[in-house]
């Protein structure tokens, strides 16, 4: 069943970012994003798509000015999404528009789409090495220590930070990007004293490790 917490982002997206944990303790999204997926791989959109100048061997104008921990040399080809963008994205992807809301709820500011090539590095931060479903990963470490870690990630409580994997793509796709948003729902849950105030670097991959879209670390 699905765990409804307080307050906009502490409801479907906490939902959501349990996806990173892979456990699925909260696996019945709505949509099927943290549950396995509806969609598979790149679909039609992801390969035609034109966002504000984006194209799979087009380099996007360059954003300048974003970042955080998790971040590593990732300041250029960035488009910076409208709503209407993420929408077309996700709906396509086969999210309803509850869920899309609450991805979009996740992040802390503007969402950005960058293109990802197959064999692109990233790092999922997980209990156990395989644990966690690839679907946000960080481009570089998102911490020192897990407690960091699970403060600049906003982590669930069943995501201790303890493990950070290394995974590449598995396809090229179409990736979100943005500041990760703070979740003072996980901090009550938790009672660990860690307030996942956010801030860190999500890269939201297109299925993670159930859809080929990240390989590795297991």
């Amino acid at each position: 069943g699905k765990l409804t917490l307080s307050g906009g982002a502490g409801m479907l997206t906490s939902q959501y970012v349990a996806g990173q944990t892979g456990s699925e303790l909260l696996g019945n999204l709505a949509g099927g994003f943290a549950g396995g997926l509806t969609y598979g791989g790149l679909n039609t959109l992801d390969t035609r798509i034109n966002v504000s100048g984006l194209h799979p061997s087009t380099s996007a104008k360059p954003v300048s000015g974003i970042g955080g921990a998790g971040t590593t040399g990732h300041t250029t080809d960035y488009v910076k999404l409208n709503s209407k963008n993420v929408n077309k994205l996700l709906e396509n992807r086969g999210l309803t528009q509850e869920a899309i809301d609450s991805v979009k709820q996740s992040f802390d500011g503007p969402i950005y789409a960058k293109w990802g090539e197959t064999g692109e590095k990233f790092v999922v931060t997980e209990s156990a090495t395989g644990d966690a479903s690839g679907i946000f990963v960080t481009r570089g470490s998102a911490g020192a220590t897990s407690a960091e870690r699970i403060n600049n990630l906003a982590l669930p409580p069943n995501n201790t930070a303890t493990v950070e994997s290394t995974v590449h793509l598995g396809k090229s796709q179409i990736l979100l990007e943005g500041k990760v948003a703070g979740q003072s729902d996980w901090s009550l849950i938790a009672g660990d004293g860690i307030e996942r105030t956010g801030g860190g670097w999500q890269v939201i991959t297109n299925g993670g490790r159930r859809t080929g879209a990240v390989i590795g670390g297991k």
